[in-house]
């Protein structure tokens, strides 16, 4: 995005669509495959961009800056939620990237998917990015505007379990930050599943900020979660005094034990990782010590302990 001249026109809101990227002179460095996708976007052919930006994808795959074009493909087609994930991901890996260009189609996402906290604070950025540009302008006139009604609770953690579901943790995220950002409702069950997509993509700092909202009956959870955080940060002090806290009963406490033995391998620990391995097998029927130790070692990064 940040190689990219802008050209905004001055349009309703509702038309966000109409942006039409153009090439700069700096873009003859870009990959050929980029160049051909800008090309196909000023012809207004979406999906053929989207194709050549997904090639240039795979030949680069560790480039946040165009993963950044993949997203741009995406929302010329109206797959915001893909967009978003795309744009999320590559932000997270390349914070450089964010730009008065990203910020507004990140903006425009977010209003295109109902999210409207997160959409009258994107567009406060954007405003607050270039205060003279044309993308500020459409966020003045987009925060100018009455706030819409956010959709439920269990709206946005139905569409975002299925976002998760179908590996895309960063839109996923965004759908439960928008029911944490609802803090006169019922947060609980929101709460811990933006902990589960935040956990999932890496953000484990951002996981630890969470205000703790947690029903009763979610506590266990919820300390599993910032255990796994923590443990993810090579904290593992801090890590186990979590898991220490969970009750010992069900499911949770069987998925608090394996991450103990998880992080007492991963800090070298051999007695501690030995005498938690032998509990386990004792406790769920494995046969073969040695085995089990090295299908944990196997998921030490998965699932929560799973």
């Amino acid at each position: 995005m940040t190689r990219a001249l802008h050209v905004i026109r001055l349009i309703p809101i509702v038309a966000a669509t109409a942006l039409v990227p153009a090439l700069s002179l700096a873009d003859a460095s870009l990959n050929a495959w980029v160049v051909k996708g800008f090309n196909a976007l000023e012809h207004n052919k979406s999906d053929k961009a989207l194709r050549y930006f997904e090639n240039a994808q795979r030949e680069n795959p560790y480039s946040h800056e165009i993963e950044c074009y993949v997203g741009l493909g995406h929302f010329k087609k109206g797959d915001y939620v893909q967009a978003l994930e795309h744009y999320t991901r590559a932000a997270q890996g390349d914070p450089t990237l964010v730009d008065s260009a990203f910020l507004f189609y990140r903006a425009s996402c977010y209003r295109a998917l109902g999210l409207v906290s997160l959409e009258r604070e994107a567009w406060e950025h954007v405003r607050e990015w270039d205060p003279d540009s044309e993308f500020a302008k459409t966020a003045h006139r987009a925060l100018s505007e009455p706030m819409r009604e956010a959709p439920t609770i269990d709206a946005l953690l139905t569409t975002g379990l299925e976002l998760l579901d179908t590996d895309k943790p960063y839109a996923a995220a965004a759908y439960f930050t928008e029911g944490y950002n609802q803090p006169d409702r019922n947060t609980s069950d929101a709460t811990l599943c933006l902990a589960m997509a935040l956990n999932e993509t890496g953000q484990y700092d951002d996981t630890l900020k969470l205000k703790d909202r947690m029903a009763a009956e979610h506590t266990d959870l919820w300390l599993l979660l910032r255990a796994y955080a923590f443990m993810m940060k090579d904290d593992y002090e801090r890590a186990l005094n979590e898991l220490d806290g969970i009750a010992d009963r069900g499911n949770v406490s069987l998925r608090a034990d394996r991450m103990r033995v998880l992080c007492n391998i991963r800090a070298g620990r051999q007695d501690e990782s030995t005498e938690g391995i032998q509990r386990l097998v004792s406790n769920t029927g494995a046969a073969d010590v040695d085995v089990f130790r090295r299908l944990l070692e196997q998921v030490g990064t998965g699932s929560y302990g799973e």
